[in-house]
């Protein structure tokens, strides 16, 4: 495993599922694809080697929850696209909303608050002056 483990999927599949997931896509695969997104989304704002460089009990809980709920969907729409479970479905939305909401500038009224590590770049954290959109208009005339 790259970031999660056996035990983060326990609590997500039983071993009927887990075997036929294994059938079609290893594990691992499905997670470097949950990792990629969720890299994708919070590499704006968050230091990702510090973040996905931890083992065990050192990562963040909730992005571990969130990063298994894609692993689950993205395991079942392999296995049977049509029939992915309703409580699957709505974990992997609210994964998807959580990455969304905690890469948002810590001053945008939808950002969500979390204890990753925040980036820095030339000794400076980067913080929400850094992430807001431009103030510039531009004039789409010319």
């Amino acid at each position: 495993m790259i970031f999660l483990n056996d035990d983060d999927f326990n609590q997500a599949f039983n071993e009927r599922i887990k075997g036929l997931i294994l059938d079609a896509y290893s594990l691992e695969e499905l997670e470097m694809s949950a990792v990629q997104m969720a890299k994708g989304r919070l590499g704006r704002k968050f230091d990702l080697y510090q973040i996905f460089s931890k083992r065990g009990n050192e990562r963040d809980a909730e992005l571990v929850t969130h990063l298994v709920s894609i692993v689950a969907f993205k395991a079942w729409k392999v296995e049977a696209p049509s029939r992915v479970p309703k409580f699957v479905v709505e974990d992997y939305e609210e994964a998807k909303e959580f990455l969304e909401r905690v890469s948002l500038p810590d001053d945008d009224v939808e950002a969500l608050f979390t204890n990753l590590p925040i980036k820095i770049i030339d000794g400076i954290e980067l913080s929400a002056k850094f992430l807001g959109k431009s103030q510039t208009k531009y004039d789409s005339r010319f």
